[in-house]
């Protein structure tokens, strides 16, 4: 069985590291392959440290809200074990003391996947939006293997002129799939999220959506009284999304909870 022959709501994991994904779209226009979005959330933390060499006062005391030099971007798509941090441009700072739950010390997302998981993703030109120097609206891409989902994908954004990518065909499903709760390890390893934060409840993550009328407020999923938070708030969780290969062999039969593993790991 190959991973284009699973319909919208199907799971797959990694045969070396045990982490679930959902089938959110199939050759959809901008992602050539099957588009995935995990099952559970990856980690908690920050969008982006603050950084206080900035000449603006909202990203010194709250982070920047710019998508491709963001902390979270960059950890999404590094597989080392250490030291996955590198300043992004000359006053970025690395989401560390300065942050409620820092994750500098943490290996880069992609640590532990298989190497077959790992060649199978597909590097691909992500677009978002931000506010130019003259307060203008624009769209930009950001070539990357891992990525946060929009609100454009999710299918909440309100904004006819903010296109981020299309609507998923999974958010045309149950809006249960739009949901995502931490695992069980990562509830554990943090203690200073709220007490909603617990395997069986859902928890609000971060999109790559901005609030286009400032420099740090960025927009999560999620119940809340606000529809963001700064960039640096560290309660957050991180829902990670790929576009793998469709021509990705799967083992033949799922696990007993419905999830296919890769061939390969």
């Amino acid at each position: 069985m190959l991973l284009c022959d699973l319909p919208v709501g199907a799971k797959i994991t990694d045969s070396q590291r045990y982490f679930p994904w959902i089938v959110a779209d199939q050759s959809r226009e901008g992602y050539s392959g099957t588009v995935l979005i995990s099952d559970f959330l990856a980690e908690a933390g920050c969008y982006d440290a603050p950084e206080p060499g900035s000449r603006f006062d909202e990203i010194r005391q709250f982070g920047w809200n710019r998508y491709p030099v963001s902390n979270v971007h960059q950890w999404l798509n590094s597989d080392g074990k250490t030291g996955w941090f590198a300043p992004m441009h000359p006053l970025d700072e690395a989401p560390g003391q300065r942050v409620i739950e820092p994750y500098e010390q943490k290996p880069g997302f992609l640590f532990g996947f298989s190497d077959a998981f790992v060649r199978a993703l597909q590097t691909c030109p992500v677009v978002y939006a931000y506010q130019d120097d003259y307060y203008q609206l624009r769209h930009g891409t950001v070539e990357c293997r891992v990525f946060l989902p929009s609100r454009t994908e999710l299918g909440v954004e309100q904004r006819t002129d903010v296109q981020e990518g299309r609507r998923l065909q999974l958010a045309e499903c149950e809006p249960i799939y739009r949901s995502a709760a931490p695992t069980a390890d990562l509830v554990k390893e943090h203690r200073l999220c709220d007490r909603e934060f617990h395997p069986s409840s859902s928890y609000p993550y971060w999109l790559r959506s901005v609030d286009l009328n400032c420099m740090s407020a960025v927009y999560f999923y999620g119940m809340s009284r606000a529809p963001y938070f700064q960039a640096c708030q560290g309660a957050c969780g991180i829902r990670p999304m790929v576009v793998m290969d469709g021509q990705t062999a799967l083992r033949g039969r799922p696990d007993p909870y419905g999830v296919y593993e890769l061939e390969g790991g």
